[in-house]
């Protein structure tokens, strides 16, 4: 189990998600794009198709998706990339300035509103601070009004667009 200094995460268990865990994470990740296409948002078709899978796969064999249970149950999930993937190159372009760019965060849907998608990002910014890189980075489809405001709640600055997306950055160090 992963330590954290985020009070409300106390209640929760985060670890690192191993290959076992994959069809859990994906589940989780589907079940959440689901939840998102329902609400007529566009964003995370993708997912929903399965020609994620093996990017999901490459990211928890190379440790960086980490999960977040209570009482044994998963309820959320994220990746955090040192390395630009595919998509980052696209949208930010071709960088090597130390960021580390947070990708799939989804929280189960019985657990939307509960206040744990703030606190996992204030947990990954500890993290990644604490790792003494400079920036977390995020983006999302750039006309989900509702992500972008949550993201800029959470104390991400917007930064731009690129490849239809808005950019969000936060500065750690």
């Amino acid at each position: 189990m992963l330590k954290t200094m985020i009070p409300a995460l106390e209640q929760y268990e985060i670890t690192r998600a191993t290959l076992e865990d994959a069809p859990d994470v994906i589940d989780l990740l589907k079940e959440t794009a689901s939840w998102v296409k329902d609400k007529h948002v566009r964003q995370w078709s993708d997912l929903l198709d399965g020609k994620l899978d093996p990017l999901i796969i490459s990211t928890i064999v190379q440790h960086e998706t980490f999960m977040i249970k209570k009482d044994g149950q998963l309820v959320a999930t994220f990746s955090l990339n040192e390395v630009q993937i595919d998509l980052d190159k696209r949208v930010w372009g071709e960088l090597d300035d130390g960021a580390v760019y947070l990708h799939k965060l989804a929280v189960s849907p019985r657990h939307i509103g509960s206040g744990l998608g703030k606190e996992i990002i204030a947990y990954a910014a500890q993290y990644v601070k604490e790792k003494g890189k400079p920036y977390l980075r995020l983006d999302c489809v750039g006309d989900n009004e509702k992500l972008v405001n949550f993201y800029t709640k959470c104390g991400f600055t917007k930064v731009g667009m690129g490849y239809g997306h808005t950019k969000f950055e936060m500065k750690l160090n």
